[in-house]
């Protein structure tokens, strides 16, 4: 049976190390946000086997690198925005007239 090489060992001739490819990785993510399956796309890409990256992955997690909630909150600014806009206007209490106004309707239809 002939193994077929991965598209990232055609591309450099060579398979890269893992420890090259967790230093490459830490890089880049010091650099923005990724998440833990981009990562594991690009180990199984790079050469390495399903076991090797996920020691990799965990390793990047255990260390800080990777974190799918500081990810998901780099992509979501909008929903932030939103939700602390919503704290703003309760601290401040101009939500609740809205909110008393639209319970008190609630009771008119039910009656």
């Amino acid at each position: 049976m002939v193994r077929l090489p991965s598209v990232f060992e055609e591309m450099t001739k060579d398979r890269i190390s893992p420890e090259k490819l967790y230093k490459r990785a830490a890089a880049r993510c010091a650099q923005r946000e990724y998440c833990r399956s981009e990562w594991a796309r690009k180990f199984i890409e790079g050469g390495l086997t399903h076991a090797d990256a996920e020691t990799l992955l965990n390793r990047l997690e255990t260390e800080g690198y990777i974190d799918e909630a500081r990810y998901a909150r780099a992509f979501c600014p909008r929903q932030n925005a939103l939700r602390s806009l919503g704290a703003l206007q309760d601290a401040t209490g101009v939500g609740a007239e809205r909110e008393l106004g639209a319970s008190r309707s609630k009771q008119r239809l039910r009656r």
